[in-house]
């Protein structure tokens, strides 16, 4: 149809305003979070060990809450991963595998005050 990819681009851009909000909205009332990123579900990258890193203080039952949410307006499931600043420097000096992973995948930084 001449119309498709007009109509792509449209749904794509709907698709990235929702993921910037999820992702505003966290960084904004999940608490104290100092580490951001999606990746996976959010940037097309398959290989990615989870959709969404967060590290921080948590208002984790607020964050599951927004990302359940965001699973019913979108209808794809989201993998994320909630962890303390100490957790997160701990596994990131043990060159933990599942870290590893994460940042070879592609992913987009919404939150960094580590310098990670």
């Amino acid at each position: 149809h001449p119309l498709y990819s007009e109509l792509f681009d449209l749904v794509m851009k709907g698709d990235v305003v929702a993921h910037e909000s999820l992702a505003r909205d966290i960084a904004e009332h999940g608490g104290n979070v100092v580490y951001l990123a999606l990746s996976g579900v959010f940037t097309g990258d398959s290989s990615a060990p989870t959709d969404m890193l967060i590290v921080g203080t948590l208002r984790e039952q607020y964050i599951a809450r927004r990302v359940s949410e965001y699973e019913k307006k979108s209808g794809a499931p989201v993998r994320y991963t909630l962890m303390t600043q100490e957790e997160f420097v701990d596994r990131r000096h043990m060159m933990d595998k599942f870290l590893y992973a994460f940042f070879e995948a592609k992913q987009d930084i919404v939150v960094n005050t580590l310098n990670a």
